[in-house]
């Protein structure tokens, strides 16, 4: 008693559950990371409905494309584009 679980809520209202016969089948041969819908870890809510609760994403996301066009430009790597974007 008192103890607090790590659980994760899988969606299976998802493709690659089609077709679903057997949840455990499913969940070891064809489920992935993005079926993860909630996320509970040591009793605290981390990612609900695929939404991260804990850290501002966007914000975050903006950090790390800033930190990664920073580490090209001192490294001296210029990324080619196979095809053309405007």
């Amino acid at each position: 008693m008192g103890k607090k679980a790590d659980v994760i809520l899988i969606e299976t209202r998802r493709f690659e559950w089609r077709p679903l016969y057997s949840v455990v089948n499913n969940l070891v041969y064809s489920a992935t990371g993005d079926s993860v819908a909630t996320t509970i870890v040591n009793g605290k809510l981390l990612m609900d409905q695929r939404r991260l609760t804990t850290l501002d994403e966007e914000r975050t996301l903006a950090y790390l494309q800033a930190r990664s066009d920073a580490t090209l430009v001192r490294a001296g790597i210029q990324v080619k584009l196979n095809w053309p974007v405007e």
